[in-house]
């Protein structure tokens, strides 16, 4: 059975949600993660994919837009991002 570490974007008021789903927040990195398997419940696997962090297409002029819609910056690869189910920020994906 294969074993993929995910990081994830989840919003604060879905955190209970995120526990209930197994997944985990690090203090170190401030991101959620989980290990998502072969033979997790439909239910795990659409949650997880819904709030798969994913990396923005945004230019200078367009960051305020993007942070005031919920996105945030990767200090380390100098990029926006946000989750995938993020329908307001769907057309920088």
């Amino acid at each position: 059975m294969s074993q993929n570490v995910i990081c994830l974007e989840v919003p604060y008021e879905m955190r209970e949600e995120a526990k209930k789903n197994k997944c985990f927040f690090s203090p170190e990195t401030k991101k959620w993660t989980c290990k998502m398997k072969d033979d997790d419940s439909q239910d795990r696997k659409d949650f997880i994919s819904k709030y798969q962090q994913v990396y923005l297409d945004v230019s200078y002029d367009e960051k305020d837009e993007v942070k005031a819609k919920g996105a945030k910056w990767d200090s380390n690869t100098k990029t926006w991002y946000t989750y995938i189910g993020n329908v307001d920020l769907q057309d920088y994906m």
